[in-house]
């Protein structure tokens, strides 16, 4: 097979050579591509070490990136005569980012590739599972060849395509944005406006993961597509919970079946009350977000996609290899940031935190406190985090709760007081 449509040596060397040229500091800050993203293995290997050495506040030369390899066992000499060559293909800072989409398109277009020929194989096996999983591979990676191909655009159509979208809000008497169950939320962050990364943080047993259950359910039931990724709880302990909302009836009763005849007609007409609700709940544990997305594909094909929840961001995968958990949450949350934009769609990461908070006087959380947060600080638009402070002082009121926003890009920050039903596992705006 013709392999030329897969890979761009000359494109390459030139992204690669800039990395390693006078402009390396430069060029490393804006850098998208890579190493694996890079066909040449040894030109992955370059790129890897500038990468490396940036990160470490190390100037980046040829010699420098040489050296750096050969401490890890290359021949120095060949290596210093590769880097030398590279960086005489180096192009400039004004066509690096072009250079380095062509890059990512080819190995989108290799991932796609692959993946196909992983379906083929399986499906000639008569292996079914792993075909749909090869499929799904295909899907997300052939969707990162085609948005590689969308085009920049103008700044007038950008802001034409603001005014009209807040015109059509305004003049039918509506708010941009996806609006939810929680006004004071809803007042607070606009509403779910695409494409943001929300992250939903808390200590254990604060209820994020029943607020995101919520808002899922809230956008669900306007119509819209929902995909909620589950890798703590099954399909069947969110349905129990999804009634008990619904209904009243506490999830405890539900589940040890000790509710009475009257609760189970309430609970029958739920379930009734439930069907054709576009909620979509995946519970296969520790998927990467290349499975995510192809699973949020399968769901817009189905209802138009409004939001994806994911309960929690720390439980999936990372596709590469990584030497630290905080590298790979790193590649999970850029991966979520790429999604949102991609589809253009909200997500909602729900998300630990360390034990930090519980050695603060008041124990409430700071945007420092997300497990492995470097990399999420930075790609999430809005960070809040769910607070109850009964949890710490068992004579506090228990239906009490805040929702501290630490980071809300484009609306305000601050706390908003909710009602924190437990029973019903559900929150309510306070008005305390």
């Amino acid at each position: 097979m013709n392999l030329e449509h897969l890979t761009c040596e000359p494109e390459e060397r030139a992204v690669v050579g800039a990395c390693i040229s006078y402009e390396a500091a430069h060029c490393l800050d804006l850098l998208t591509v890579e190493p694996k993203m890079v066909y040449d293995q040894q030109l992955g290997d370059l790129l890897g070490a500038a990468i490396e050495l940036h990160r470490k506040d190390r100037q980046v030369t040829t010699q420098s990136v040489a050296r750096h390899l050969a401490d890890g066992g290359a021949p120095f000499a060949d290596m210093f005569r590769l880097a030398i060559s590279v960086e005489g293909d180096a192009c400039t800072k004004y066509s690096f980012d072009a250079l380095g989409g062509i890059v990512m398109n080819r190995y989108a277009r290799r991932q796609a590739y692959a993946a196909m020929r992983r379906s083929m194989a399986a499906l000639e096996a008569g292996e079914d599972d792993d075909a749909t999983s090869a499929t799904s591979d295909a899907v997300a990676a052939l969707s990162g060849v085609y948005s590689a191909r969308d085009e920049p655009t103008i700044i007038a159509a950008a802001a034409e395509k603001a005014f009209i979208t807040a015109e059509d809000a305004r003049k039918n008497g509506r708010k941009p944005g996806i609006q939810i169950s929680l006004r004071l939320w809803n007042e607070a962050m606009g509403g779910l406006k695409a494409p943001r990364l929300i992250v939903i943080g808390a200590r254990p047993g604060m209820g994020k993961s029943a607020l995101g259950a919520q808002i899922a359910m809230d956008v669900a039931n306007q119509g819209r597509g929902v995909l909620f990724w589950s890798g703590e709880m099954a399909d069947e302990e969110l349905g129990n919970r999804r009634l008990a909302s619904d209904t009243g009836v506490s999830a405890k009763e539900i589940d040890q079946a000790s509710y009475t005849e009257h609760e189970a007609v309430k609970l029958a007409a739920a379930v009734h009350n439930l069907e054709g609700k576009p909620l979509y709940i995946d519970d296969r544990p520790g998927i990467s977000v290349r499975d995510l997305e192809a699973r949020a594909r399968w769901v817009a094909a189905r209802s138009p996609l409004g939001l994806i929840v994911v309960d929690y961001l720390q439980l999936m995968k990372a596709d590469g290899r990584h030497r630290s958990r905080e590298q790979a949450v790193a590649e999970i949350s850029r991966g979520l940031k790429r999604l949102a934009k991609s589809m253009s769609v909200c997500v909602i990461a729900v998300s630990q935190l360390n034990r930090k908070c519980e050695e603060r006087a008041d124990h409430k959380p700071i945007i420092s406190d997300l497990r492995e947060s470097g990399q999420l600080e930075q790609d999430a638009d809005t960070i809040c985090f769910v607070y109850r402070h009964v949890i710490y002082d068992e004579d506090a009121d228990p239906t009490k709760a805040l929702l501290l926003v630490r980071k809300n890009r484009g609306g305000t920050i601050g706390e908003i007081p909710l009602q924190w039903d437990g029973p019903a596992q559900r929150f309510t705006d306070g008005e305390w």
